[in-house]
């Protein structure tokens, strides 16, 4: 997991998954999405796959 950027309005990340690197972006509103297939097959719906959850955990764990 990587740091991307980080801005007034949210990060965004690089996250390692099995088979690819994805893009996450979690923003301050509390809204997030992913570059998964996962994220993609469910577009417009948010989709909490594990590659949001990695990113949030490293949020986490980052802002403490």
């Amino acid at each position: 997991m990587s740091l991307d950027a980080e801005t007034d309005k949210g990060v965004y990340l690089f996250v390692e998954g099995e088979h690819q690197r994805y893009s996450v972006r979690l923003m301050s509103g509390g809204t997030f999405n992913c570059t998964c297939t996962l994220a993609s097959l469910k577009a417009g719906k948010p989709v909490i796959c594990s590659h949001v959850v990695a990113a949030i955990l490293f949020e986490t764990a980052r802002e403490k």
